[in-house]
C-alpha cells in the first residue's frame, strides 16, 4: 500500500497494484479501470495486464450485446451500488474501489481453469484493500483538478454513431484527437481504424439498454485524459420511425461546469446540501438570501460554507470561487 500511496497518477496506482497484489492474492490476469464517481460506470484510465485476455474480450464485444451485459465488462458496474467485492464465478472476482461510499475504480481479477477458485478469505483480503485504494485514487483526482489547463485538447466535440449491435457506423468532429488523449489499454476494434476505449462503448451499451427498458436512454460518463483534463461522454439512444431504439449517438467534449460539479464534490467530500450553498456563493448571493432560498438559518449557511472551505483547503469565499471557476474555465 505504501508504494501505491506514492503514485503520481491513477494509472500508476493500478500498475503498482497489478505488480504487488499477486504476491498475496494470485491471479492470472486483471482489469483495472477508473470509475466515474457520479455514474459509477467505467472511465479512464484503464489497465489490462494480459494481451490474450484483451483480445478475447474484443472478440466477445464484437459478438453480441446480451441484455446490456457486453463481454461481462458492463456487469462489473452493476456492483458499484451494492457491495465492495462480488464473486462472478469460482475464478473471477470483481471489486469496487470506494471511498466514503463513492466508487473511484473497478477491478476484475481472473484465474485460469487450472488454478484453485478464489476463497472466502481471499475475498475478504481484497475487500479490505478497496477503501485504501479508493482513497488514493480520490486524492490523485483532487490533485489533478488543481493542475493547469490542458492546451492540446480539441476545441470541438467528437461524434460517434453506433448501430443496435454497437458497431461503429459513423464518426464526426474531432473524434480521433479526443480518443488519443485517454490513457487506456482496453479498446474495441472498429472498421474506421479507430480503436475505441472500452469505457466509451460501455456508456453506449448502457444508454441502449436503458432505452430498451423504457428508461431515459441517456448516460453521461466523466473521464480524465492522461493530463487530467476532464471530459464528458454523452451517450443517447436513437430511435427509428417505429419508435424502437436503433442505435446510440455519443458526443465527447470538455466537461462543462454542470458535468464536472459531481466530480469536484465527490473528490472533496462535499455533501449535496453543501453543493447547493456553494452554487449560491459562486453566484455572489449573500448569506441571508441563501438562507431564505434554501429554507435554512443563516447560521447553518455559514457552517456549510466553513465546512466547504476546510474541505477544499481555502480560507475565504473569494478563494473558493476562484478555485471552482478556475477549474471550470478549462472548458474551451
Amino acid at each position: 500500500m505504501r508504494r501505491a500511496s506514492s503514485a503520481t497518477s491513477v494509472r500508476e496506482v493500478f500498475e503498482v497494484a497489478t505488480t504487488r497484489l499477486p504476491g498475496v492474492l494470485p491471479f492470472a490476469n486483471s482489469v483495472w479501470t477508473a470509475a466515474d464517481p457520479a455514474s459509477g460506470l467505467p472511465s479512464a484510465p484503464t489497465l489490462w495486464d494480459d494481451d490474450a485476455a484483451r483480445t478475447r474480450c474484443n472478440r466477445l464485444w464484437r459478438k453480441r450485446l446480451d441484455d446490456g451485459e457486453v463481454a461481462g465488462f458492463v456487469a462489473l458496474t452493476r456492483t458499484t451500488h451494492s457491495t465492495r467485492v462480488h464473486r462472478a464465478g469460482d475464478r473471477e472476482v470483481r471489486a469496487i474501489l470506494r471511498c466514503e461510499d463513492t466508487p473511484w475504480g473497478l477491478v476484475s481479477l481472473r484465474r485460469r481453469a487450472s488454478q484453485e477458485p478464489f476463497t472466502a478469505a481471499e475475498l475478504r483480503l481484497l475487500a479490505g484493500l478497496t477503501e485504501p485504494l479508493g482513497r488514493i485514487v480520490r486524492r490523485l483526482v483532487q490533485t489533478g483538478l488543481r493542475r493547469g489547463p490542458e492546451p492540446t485538447v480539441p476545441h470541438g466535440p467528437g461524434l460517434l454513431l453506433f448501430d443496435p449491435r454497437l458497431e461503429l457506423v459513423s464518426v464526426g468532429g474531432d473524434v480521433e484527437p479526443w480518443v488519443s488523449t485517454f490513457d487506456d489499454d482496453a479498446h474495441v476494434g472498429t472498421d474506421f481504424d479507430l480503436p475505441l476505449p472500452m469505457w466509451i462503448v460501455t456508456a453506449a451499451a448502457h444508454a441502449l439498454t436503458s432505452a430498451r427498458a423504457r428508461g431515459t436512454g441517456h448516460v453521461t460518463v466523466r473521464a480524465a485524459t492522461r493530463r487530467d483534463h476532464w471530459v464528458a461522454a454523452q451517450a443517447s439512444a436513437t430511435r427509428g420511425a417505429d419508435a424502437r431504439p436503433d442505435g446510440v449517438a455519443v458526443t465527447i467534449e470538455s466537461a462543462r461546469p454542470s458535468a464536472l460539479a459531481p466530480v469536484i464534490a465527490a473528490a472533496h467530500g462535499i455533501s449535496d446540501r453543501e453543493r447547493e450553498v456553494v452554487r449560491h456563493v459562486i453566484a455572489g448571493t449573500g448569506t441571508s438570501a441563501i438562507a431564505a432560498t434554501l429554507g435554512i438559518s443563516s447560521h447553518t449557511v455559514r457552517d456549510h460554507v466553513k465546512s466547504v472551505l476546510r474541505k477544499v483547503g481555502v480560507s475565504s469565499r473569494a478563494e473558493l470561487t476562484a478555485f471552482l471557476l478556475g477549474i471550470h474555465r478549462r472548458v474551451p
